[in-house]
């Protein structure tokens, strides 16, 4: 057990002191930081002040249109044609944002212009459109049917369909996008599992060609010198895991503080039964509907455990290598297994009822992302017995694999000079010690 902490200190120690962990560790928290900041901003095209001018030459819009409630949009008319370089040149117009050309035949062609500035969102476009066709169908209503506008826009009004859990019919918490998050925390322990499991199977590929490895074999056994590099190498994972959450954590409250400051007005929130309301999805999703005690732990979890489940094979699959560059057509079946997963949290993200989705919440190769985007939807509590059993797989299937993965270091470290073949690796797999 001492040899297995000197090995696995020698291998943390380097892997801290490395140039791209510094940078990983920095610039990932930043950027996933930057991300959800966009995201969070999007909201931005719902709340700022846009001021139209709406030119409508034979005044048949009567200067009505009539904005939502939100008083986000203000309209003014003018009963002339305005050219689009006149309004972008001229002082008269310096005030508004964006111009809306109606014209005379517009009831019958059901085509307008709108010249904009500066590139309006598209949700706010949307909204134009959506307010000048609400005027129009009145005004066609008079023109075309013997309706009155009130029942003219009974007929023409659309279907709204909300979608809500039949078991939780008055919670209006957005699953999908919910299950999405989950699906990025799932994503990216792959991407750590990928990188520290290349950074494993690299260790070991370079020390077999150097022939350190037969200077560490003469002082430690084979299976120590494997835990020793999987510990190492993990518990850098860990310590970039700690540094990325406390970052992004830190982030997420100082946006809170500088950007949604109502969020933490107690007044705004019980005049509104606790809904951040103003905000996008995103952020009453990030600040309000996930449990990030939850999803942080067993985030945590499931990286060591998806880590440990393939690391072994990184290492078994850099002690095998003849050569530096032998053996990478073994590694591909490895990363296709990881793009699998990746595929089955998107899978399970369209279709949460499947059948399907159990098999692969239970699959070890699966399970880490399938329980992250099902914890982010939120288990049922008659599915925990799925997340206990999917666990005690995946632990299962650690051990097998460290055991198989410990063989093939074993007997394929000091092995050069050849050409890696299947039935080569077969045979070290099931030799006997």
């Amino acid at each position: 057990m001492k040899n297995i902490f000197i090995i696995a200190g020698r291998e943390l120690s380097e892997r801290i002191k490395s140039r791209s962990f510094i940078t990983f560790s920095l610039l990932g928290p930043l950027v996933v930081l930057f991300v959800l900041y966009i995201l969070f901003n999007s909201t931005a095209s719902e709340t700022q002040k846009i001021s139209v001018l709406v030119s409508d030459p034979i005044e048949q819009l009567e200067q009505i249109i009539v904005p939502d409630n939100k008083g986000q949009i203000t309209y003014s008319f003018i009963n002339s044609y305005v050219e689009p370089s006149d309004f972008v040149e001229s002082d008269l117009f310096s005030t508004f944002d964006a111009l809306l050309v109606v014209n005379e035949k517009v009831l019958s062609n059901n085509h307008v212009f709108l010249f904009q500035k500066q590139r309006l969102n598209t949700k706010v476009s949307q909204k134009i459109q959506r307010e000048l066709e609400k005027r129009l169908e009145g005004l066609k209503a008079k023109e075309f049917t013997s309706l009155t506008v009130e029942e003219f826009l009974i007929v023409k009004h659309p279907l709204s369909m909300e979608i809500r859990d039949a078991y939780r019919p008055t919670d209006k918490q957005n699953y999908r996008l919910a299950a999405f998050a989950g699906y990025a925390f799932g994503l990216v322990i792959y991407v750590f599992v990928f990188l520290f499991g290349m950074t494993v199977l690299r260790s070991t590929t370079r020390e077999k060609s150097s022939r350190i490895s037969e200077v560490l074999l003469a002082m430690v056994k084979p299976s120590e010198l494997m835990s020793g590099k999987l510990v190492g190498i993990g518990l850098a994972a860990v310590i970039q895991f700690v540094i990325w959450f406390s970052i992004i954590g830190g982030g997420l409250f100082v946006m809170r503080a500088l950007f949604f400051p109502d969020m933490l007005d107690g007044a705004n929130l019980l005049a509104n039964n606790g809904d951040y309301t103003g905000y996008n999805d995103v952020v009453k999703l990030v600040y309000e509907q996930l449990n990030f005690t939850v999803m942080i732990l067993f985030f945590a979890l499931l990286l060591l455990l998806a880590y440990l489940f393939y690391g072994g094979f990184f290492a078994a699959l850099g002690a095998a290598q003849g050569s530096e560059s032998d053996g990478q057509q073994f590694l591909i079946p490895l990363i296709l297994l990881l793009v699998i997963s990746i595929w089955s949290g998107y899978f399970v993200v369209e279709n949460p009822d499947h059948q399907f989705v159990f098999w692969l919440g239970i699959i070890p190769f699966t399970s880490p992302m399938v329980i992250m985007v099902k914890l982010g939807m939120g288990y049922d509590s008659s599915e925990i017995w799925q997340l206990l059993v999917a666990l005690l797989i995946l632990l299962i299937s650690i051990v097998i694999n460290i055991r198989i993965a410990g063989k093939m270091f074993q007997h394929a470290l000091l092995n050069s000079g050849y050409r890696l073949r299947l039935a080569q690796l077969l045979n070290w797999m099931f030799r006997k010690s």
